[in-house]
């Protein structure tokens, strides 16, 4: 199974999707092995060991979907201008906003970094829809004005007879 897994990590589709794909095979693939495991009787060290296999596949594949997360949310960030939380602090210590992977080593931000990130891209998508916001009322002005203009011509030019 584990060879499928890996044949559909290869597969040209969105990563998101791949990832998803990998966890549900992972969790079928231990469910049945666990299964087998438990109807014949087998030890528990043999259980053991599938269980941990399981978790450190799942952990993998938890590893790379908060990675893409992240990356999809430093890039809304990054296109709106908005300020990301840092790694390190001054002295050089680790922050509370992102962790590192425990098995790939991979780079992500913490549910308090997530946090902060979406609650600035909700203050700078708020700030902007405002700033737009005041223009409507002068388009609809504008319109009504037109409009207006519009059917005081046309009620002349059908009291007029043009022949």
């Amino acid at each position: 199974m584990i060879n499928f897994v890996r044949l559909v990590g290869a597969l040209p589709l969105p990563k998101k999707l791949r990832l998803s794909w990998q966890s549900n095979l992972i969790d079928r693939s231990f469910k049945k092995k666990a299964k087998l495991l438990r109807s014949a009787g087998e030890n528990n060290k043999e259980l053991e060991g599938l269980k941990l296999n399981h978790y450190v596949d799942m952990s993998i594949v938890a590893e790379e979907q908060e990675e893409q997360y992240t990356k999809q949310l430093i890039k809304q960030a990054t296109r709106l201008r908005v300020p990301t939380p840092r790694r390190f602090n001054n002295e050089g210590k680790q922050t509370e906003f992102w962790e590192r992977g425990h098995i790939l080593g991979i780079w992500y931000l913490t549910d308090a970094g997530i946090s902060q990130v979406r609650t600035e891209i909700r203050k700078e998508l708020k700030w902007r829809y405002e700033r737009r916001a005041h223009y409507t009322s002068w388009v609809t002005a504008l319109i009504s004005i037109l409009a207006v203009i519009i059917g005081f011509v046309a009620g002349i030019l059908s009291k007029i007879d043009i022949k």
